[in-house]
């Protein structure tokens, strides 16, 4: 899988008019089902809360986030978990098909267009997140118990973490910036009254903003599961360490 592959559309490079077109291609795959309601914010606290115990630099889930497993939502016709799962398989679908990364992200807009902006997001690193802590946690224990030993080798991963120790810190920073890109999309969101606190262009602009956000974190997530795909079978002698930087710098400037 070559994250570096060469993109007819680049999103770093718009003029003020594309990025206008950009934005109205995004609006165009909007299509709210307003029976839908998922708690976004509790959702997007297991995923950080997750993110800890693969990187100390994520704040320690509180308690009562350890404790809950049943998360709010209303008017979807399919457990949460299956959304959360089909979103991860159309994820990691993308990411091995080598296509344009532009198309395969708004491809993934036109799947969360019933969804309000904070779930769409939300959704989507929830996604990520479930498929990256599986990896670690069968890597973590893959030297003292057999059936992760076992599992790794039906997945033929890596035996030794530790040589994957820089791509897996740009990962982490980048899903860190991620996270709390998607935490100003959930308090734009949750703002009361939207029209009352800010004027008519501040309102335009900001979700000109959130818009380009939310593009940048979906496009963000397809690289991380392409990156989440590779570790799964990397060789221990195929670890190419600074492949990766070019790719999260740039998405982590984009996103910040």
């Amino acid at each position: 899988m070559n994250l570096l592959r060469i993109e007819l559309f680049d999103p770093c490079l718009l003029s003020s008019i594309q990025e206008d077109l950009l934005i109205k291609n995004i609006l165009r795959t909007h299509d709210p089902d307003f029976r839908y309601k998922i708690d976004a914010g509790h959702l997007l606290l297991l995923a950080e809360s997750t993110m800890h115990f693969i990187s100390p630099k994520f704040s320690y889930p509180q308690s009562n986030c350890m404790n809950s497993w049943n998360i709010e939502v209303f008017g979807l016709e399919e457990k949460l978990g299956y959304t959360i799962k089909k979103i991860s398989h159309e994820i990691f679908c993308k990411c091995n098909e080598d296509g344009n990364l532009h198309e395969e992200t708004m491809m993934l807009f036109e799947t969360l267009g019933p969804f309000r902006w904070d779930a769409k997001v939300v959704l989507t690193l929830a996604a990520v997140v479930s498929i990256y802590g599986e990896f670690w946690l069968i890597m973590q224990l893959v030297h003292c118990n057999s059936l992760a030993a076992l599992t790794a080798a039906l997945k033929q991963m890596p035996r030794e973490l530790n040589m994957l120790t820089l791509q897996c810190r740009a990962l982490n920073l980048l899903l860190d910036t991620m996270i709390e890109a998607a935490n100003l999309v959930l308090d734009f969101e949750g703002l009361p009254l939207q029209q009352e606190l800010l004027d008519d262009e501040a309102i335009v602009v900001t979700k000109s903003k959130m818009y380009i956000t939310v593009y940048w974190i979906l496009r963000s997530s397809i690289s991380c599961a392409s990156q989440i795909a590779d570790f799964r079978t990397m060789k221990d002698n195929q670890v190419h360490v600074f492949s990766l930087f070019p790719l999260f710098s740039n998405s982590v400037y984009n996103i910040s």
